[in-house]
């Protein structure tokens, strides 16, 4: 009995002692990846890194472009809103050249439009709407092929995913608040609230690649992707109709198609210590031959295209943990909404158990 006790004993040592030279050795490549520079960091993964992203995007949405790139000012109609977003990024590195990834999105942000005027016979009815969007973005699940030869001042990457719709994106039926006003009794405020959702509704494949260059203190790094719907989507919209002093709602239905969409990331960086990196990208998408049956016939919503420049940095505070912060500033774009977003970023690095 003492005999087995004794080779039970030697046994768990020596398991105990191979893990924890296993783990110091481990330990000392995860501690130079998890401390790489900016400019250093490949496009993807390293090999059993683990990286999950988060942080809150702010934008304060004061301008448009018409269809003929024409920039507006919501201020001038007191149409100006906001957004808020929070999202969420999960990245695993299979193998030194294979990463898989994950993201998803939440969001709320509302829009208000101009008030519109009717006159009466009796007074006036004075209209507004106010476009609430809130919730889960569809998630996307990725894979990355990087070149498993690194060189000192190249890298490069191959990428591919699908977006998939989890959550219902049709919008919930709207509400509205009546306010009278004067004269009496004919004239009252109608604040017609409606309640859309995020999400495209249906699966979106995406092709893209990635190219890094570096140097000891400078980096350029430039992505693109290409992306398409995979099937046409239905969805509904709601009509509003005053009878009597009754606000009654009608559901139509319509079909929509996604379309194409390019987008593209050119980003500069430049270590300025070991622990901090100025950066400046350059930044934007755009559609094309995206359509939807909402008016009753097929309409081609034209191109959509917003092009922004951002600044910001990237602080490496502790071996795992990552802040950044940029403003991105539109200055140019075609059929879109043009927010200001301050973002900032949190990044934890860990290196967990690859398999062999």
């Amino acid at each position: 009995m003492n005999n087995e006790w004794r080779w039970e004993m030697n046994r768990l040592l020596s398991i105990t002692v191979m893990i924890f030279i296993t783990l110091m050795a481990s330990g000392q490549t995860a501690m130079e990846i998890l401390t790489e520079k900016y400019v250093e960091r490949p496009v993807a993964m390293h090999r059993g890194q683990l990286q999950f992203n988060t942080g809150y995007d702010f934008s304060i949405i004061n301008h448009k472009y018409d269809l003929a790139g024409k920039r507006i000012d919501l201020a001038t109609d007191g149409s100006v809103s906001g957004k808020h977003s929070f999202p969420f990024n999960l990245n695993y590195g299979i193998l030194e050249f294979l990463e898989v990834s994950a993201s998803i999105s939440y969001a709320s942000m509302g829009i208000r439009s101009q008030n519109h005027v009717t006159e009466t016979g009796v007074g006036s009815i004075s209209t507004k709407e106010i476009r609430t969007y809130r919730g889960l973005d569809d998630l996307f699940v990725g894979l990355a092929l990087s070149n498993p030869f690194r060189l000192d001042f190249l890298d490069l990457a191959v990428n591919g995913g699908i977006s998939l719709p989890l959550f219902d994106h049709k919008p919930g039926q709207p509400s509205h608040r009546v306010t009278l006003s004067e004269p009496y009794p004919g004239s009252m405020d109608i604040e017609y609230l409606y309640n859309n959702k995020f999400g495209l509704g249906v699966p979106v494949s995406s092709l893209g690649g990635a190219l890094k260059f570096r140097s000891r203190l400078f980096s350029a790094t430039a992505l693109f992707s290409w992306s398409t719907g995979l099937k046409e989507g239905e969805s509904i919209s709601w009509e509003s109709r005053l009878s009597q002093g009754e606000i009654r709602y009608r559901e139509i239905p319509y079909r929509y198609g996604v379309g194409n969409t390019v987008d593209y990331t050119a980003v500069m960086a430049w270590q300025a210590i070991s622990w901090f990196a100025v950066l400046v990208t350059f930044e934007g998408f755009s559609n094309t031959g995206t359509w939807s049956t909402e008016t009753g016939k097929k309409v081609l919503e034209g191109t959509v295209a917003l092009h922004s420049v951002s600044i910001g940095y990237d602080i490496q505070v502790t071996p795992a943990l990552r802040l950044s912060q940029h403003l991105h500033l539109p200055y140019s774009g075609k059929n879109i909404l043009a927010p200001r977003v301050f973002e900032t970023g949190i990044s934890l690095n860990f290196m967990a158990p690859a398999p062999r």
